[in-house]
């Protein structure tokens, strides 16, 4: 009957550890789009401003 116990307890053990192996495979899974996206903005800022910039001078020039 322990050990019936224990090995239920060793089982669902193994079964949190995986859980924590998987849900850290997410987090960084996670990271890395969040970096991606991070840097996508920037990179759009950066593009939005100096259409901004070149539609002004057109603008400018009218």
């Amino acid at each position: 009957r322990l050990q019936g116990q224990v090995d239920d307890v060793v089982d669902i053990m193994k079964n949190n550890v995986n859980k924590v192996i998987e849900r850290g495979d997410r987090l960084e899974d996670l990271q890395d789009k969040s970096e991606s996206l991070s840097s996508h903005s920037d990179m759009f800022r950066t593009r939005a401003k100096v259409l901004h910039r070149n539609m002004w001078w057109n603008n400018c020039r009218v």
